[in-house]
Formats: structure tokens, sequence, C-alpha cells
């Protein structure tokens, strides 16, 4: 995948590409980055370098890279789901799930819609990959992500306690193929 994305508050091109090992590191210094410049750290889950692996082996990223340097990540698990696990019991019910596990965007390019159109692209890679549920968390405190959710048509279907006792809301939203066809 290479597809260009006009930055308009920025006034540049993006490229969007699938996250791949040799960009790994920098994608986790971004993350790093990221969560360094929020108010509140803990909306930011913890995930280390073992999550991101898992990605580029049950999943994929997206990643947005300007003059050649990681601007911006989603991840998206779409075997070994986690969020599948917490919601059903049933495996045919897991099997349809895929987990939004990771997005961020350098602050500097915050406000150009990324998340929104990475986003659209994982909907249509998870359809691809047979997926009709799209599992995230979201710290309840985090009216920002909670919001973007929400506008995604996300809702709220449990509330979990995750990642060494954070209070999540985990959110679902279930793919429409007509919908996201039309993108």
């Amino acid at each position: 995948m290479r597809e260009q994305i006009w930055l308009k508050k920025n006034q540049k091109y993006g490229e969007l590409y699938y996250m791949t090992e040799d960009l790994l590191e920098e994608t986790l210094a971004l993350r790093n980055y990221v969560r360094d410049q929020m108010t509140n750290q803990r909306w930011f889950a913890p995930s280390g370098r073992e999550d991101f692996e898992a990605v580029l082996r049950d999943g994929f990223g997206l990643l947005c890279l300007v003059e050649g340097k990681v601007i911006a990540s989603l991840q998206c698990l779409l075997e070994n789901v986690e969020y599948g696990h917490d919601l059903y019991e049933e495996e045919d019910m897991v099997r349809d799930c895929a987990d939004y596990s990771d997005v961020f965007v350098h602050p500097d390019y915050q406000g150009n819609g990324l998340q929104n159109f990475m986003e659209k692209r994982m909907e249509e890679l998870c359809l691809r990959a047979g997926k009709k549920i799209i599992l995230g968390t979201v710290d309840p405190e985090n009216s920002y992500s909670y919001n973007n959710f929400i506008k995604s048509n996300y809702h709220p279907v449990a509330r979990l306690k995750k990642y060494g006792g954070l209070d999540r809301l985990l959110m679902k939203k279930e793919l429409d193929t007509a919908e996201t066809q039309e993108a």
C-alpha cells in the first residue's frame, strides 16, 4: 500500500504505508513521544515492542510518513484478538472480531483528519479479511477519543479493567459492507 494524503493544515503530502519491521523502532519512538505530550498519560495504555510485533504477525499497522518520517500510526489485530474474547464466549463470534489496538498522531500533524483516514482504510482491510466487528478500548475520562469513537459509529458495550487495572470502555463497531465500500 502506498497512498498519498493531503495534509491541509500542514500544506504538504503524507504517504500511507503498511507498518514493516524496519519502521518499528521509529513507530515506537513516535508512540512514546505522543504519550509523553499527553496531559493524562493514563489515557494511553502501555504497549511494548511485543504488542507491535504481534500486529505485524497477526494483523496490520498503517503508517503515515512525511518526508520519510513516521508521523502517525494505527494498529489492528485480525487474529489472536483480546477484545473479542473480552466480549464473546463463542469462538465463532470471536473470529468475526478485529482489535483496533492503537492509534497516535504526532502533535504537529493533529487536525488533518489522519486518524479518520486511517480508520477508513482499517475498516476496508478488516472487511477484506472477513471481519464483521471492530473492537477498541478508551479511557472513560478521555472525551476526545471517546467522541472520535462515537463519530465513527462505535458504541460502548462493556466497562473493563485492562492493562494492569486501568478502567476502560470497550467500544464496538459492526462493519456495514455497503457503507464501507462507498467510503
